[in-house]
């Protein structure tokens, strides 16, 4: 039992470190946007661009991914075993790339209309901007959707270092994007950067994935028995969650119209 507690309190301390470098990383991120942006027609479309998939997969996904998949999984993993666990998981990841999937196909088809409907008040310029730089990012609701599929296996195996770990990836791709190629490829390039950064948070949790044997096969199932345990769990989440998405969209609004 005490080396149970030692083990615990070394794995929490070591992810509370990765969280905490995460967020350092991240403000920094922030920093050398105002640096090299400032507040300009750019710095505005690139913002507003970069909330637009958020608000959507935060509405949506991310908290039903959290809160939905990780109990579910795990009464697999105790009832019927690891094999079946993972069955499960390749189901839900499946379905959700799906869904994500979807979601990017509308966000990209309907940025224009979405730019409006988040930030009404920039010129015809910054919003056309703005549209553009969407449709370059909406699939990070894709890569997303996958990343946290993963954490959420991770999670449940009691694998917690790597899933930490992934926000500082993300980062560190985006602020080596400001030093070396932000001068050549500009706003456009930026958003790259950050459709990168997403990327690999999924990719870097795929090799501990596999050392747990989880070998992902497709199944795009949305009757199965898990699938239905995880979206009534869905529903109430959900709508629990929709407070920082709609306070964001309302801020990006009102924001839109400062000088």
């Amino acid at each position: 039992m005490e080396e149970r507690q030692d083990h615990a309190t070394r794995t929490i301390s070591i992810v509370m470190i990765i969280a905490l470098v995460g967020k350092v990383l991240g403000l920094y991120r922030d920093h050398l946007l105002a640096v090299y942006y400032g507040t300009g027609m750019a710095a505005n479309a690139f913002n507003t661009a970069s909330r637009i998939p958020r608000v959507f997969f935060d509405a949506v996904f991310a908290s039903a991914i959290s809160a939905c998949f990780i109990p579910v999984f795990s009464e697999y993993l105790t009832r019927n075993g690891k094999k079946e666990a993972f069955r499960f998981g390749s189901n839900f990841l499946s379905v959700m790339a799906l869904l994500t999937a979807v979601l990017t196909v509308l966000g990209i088809l309907f940025a224009r209309p979405l730019v409006t409907l988040f930030a009404d008040g920039y010129d015809p310029q910054t919003a056309e901007l703005a549209a553009s730089l969407t449709r370059v990012m909406f699939p990070t609701v894709l890569f997303t959707g996958v990343a946290f599929s993963f954490v959420g296996i991770l999670q449940a195996m009691d694998r917690f270092n790597v899933p930490a770990l992934i926000s500082t990836v993300s980062n560190l791709v985006i602020i080596g994007y400001f030093f070396f190629l932000d001068e050549r490829f500009g706003v456009y390039g930026l958003a790259a950067a950050y459709l990168l950064g997403w990327l690999l948070q999924a990719v870097v949790q795929a090799p501990s994935l596999r050392r747990l044997d989880f070998r992902y096969r497709p199944d795009f199932s949305f009757r199965s028995e898990g699938m239905r345990k995880a979206f009534a769990l869905m529903g109430p989440v959900m709508i629990s969650t929709w407070v920082q998405p709609i306070n964001l969209t309302i801020n990006t609004k009102f924001g839109s119209r400062l000088y």
